[in-house]
């Protein structure tokens, strides 16, 4: 029986990323599955601990490039390993872009940081994590990449 051939992975390009992604490649390893990478752009919202507001389209446009260039690093640097990856950026709710995500690809777990958002964030948006673990169609592994062993 396959239980996990496809992994959705989300990812918020913080300094937990390399950890998360390390973690979720050596179970795709194990179990030779596919993982999906997702990043959603929350407009409107703290990002990084920038605000980040619509000005124009092109000013969206050019953010949203160059979030899209640092998925396709991160993609290629995950697949040097052997890793069979893909890569995704949305902008909207990130719950809501994750949840739909994984349907869309039919994904059979989602590995999701369970750190990001900080007081008054946290408060207004609530948890992205446990967002999705409420209304993912597949099961969820929340980590905490900061307590992970460097």
């Amino acid at each position: 029986m396959e239980i996990l051939k496809k992994i959705v992975v989300p990812v918020d390009f913080e300094d937990n990323t390399e950890y998360l992604v390390d973690y979720a490649s050596e179970l795709a390893r194990k179990f030779d599955a596919e993982m999906y990478l997702v990043h959603v752009i929350p407009m409107g919202y703290s990002l990084g601990g920038e605000m980040v507001v619509r000005y124009s389209a092109i000013k969206e446009d050019e953010y949203k490039s160059s979030v899209e260039k640092m998925m396709e690093r991160l993609v290629a640097v995950t697949g040097k390993d052997g890793i069979r990856c893909n890569g995704k950026v949305f902008v909207g709710d990130p719950a809501e872009e994750i949840v739909q995500y994984v349907d869309d690809v039919g994904a059979d777990m989602v590995i999701i940081s369970t750190h990001g958002a900080k007081g008054l964030e946290k408060i207004l948006l609530g948890s992205v994590t446990s967002r999705v673990v409420k209304r993912s169609s597949c099961p969820v592994l929340s980590m905490n990449p900061y307590k992970m062993k460097k």
